[in-house]
């Protein structure tokens, strides 16, 4: 059961997909170098610039990991993020259109599932150079139990 009024802080798998992302960037190019033949030299300099990428990718993403948190209300829904800019976005049930749920075999081992709001507000809406870039009001993780329940509870609250 989704609490209400209650920040629900980001699932804790979300805490392994941070962690295993970064490594997965290190190994691939690996084995796509070891497959041409490159020498090892440039194969250890290569993974050693991505491994530090990847440090300062974990801490910036562990930072968020815990600056998030969504809070439902009883008519409306407010997501906190922000790492040293702190932002809280506040969407009434109202103008929920669309809740999409994201669940692909990379998300279905952590069991989370990606969360998308998308409202009748012309923000969402980015015009640049001719073309429309549409972008959801929200964006978070979830369980896969907690992700269907929220759609419902937000199909039932319009």
């Amino acid at each position: 059961m989704l609490p209400i009024d209650t920040p629900i802080k980001m699932p804790a798998g979300f805490k392994a997909l941070i962690l295993v992302r970064p490594l997965a960037l290190m190994i691939l190019p690996g084995i796509f170098f070891l497959i041409l033949g490159i020498n090892i030299d440039a194969l250890a300099f290569f993974l050693s610039l991505i491994a530090v990428f990847c440090v300062f990718w974990y801490i910036f993403s562990y930072l968020d990991y815990i600056n998030f948190n969504v809070v439902i209300g009883g008519q409306n829904i407010t997501v906190n993020s922000g790492i040293i800019v702190k932002q809280s976005k506040t969407l009434n049930f109202s103008s929920v259109q669309t809740v999409d749920i994201v669940n692909n075999p990379w998300l279905a081992m952590f069991g989370l599932n990606l969360i998308r709001i998308w409202s009748s507000s012309p923000q969402q809406l980015n015009i640049q150079g001719g073309t429309s870039v549409n972008e959801p009001e929200a964006i978070f993780y979830l369980t896969r139990a907690d992700a269907q329940e929220f759609r419902q509870l937000l199909t039932a609250k319009k």
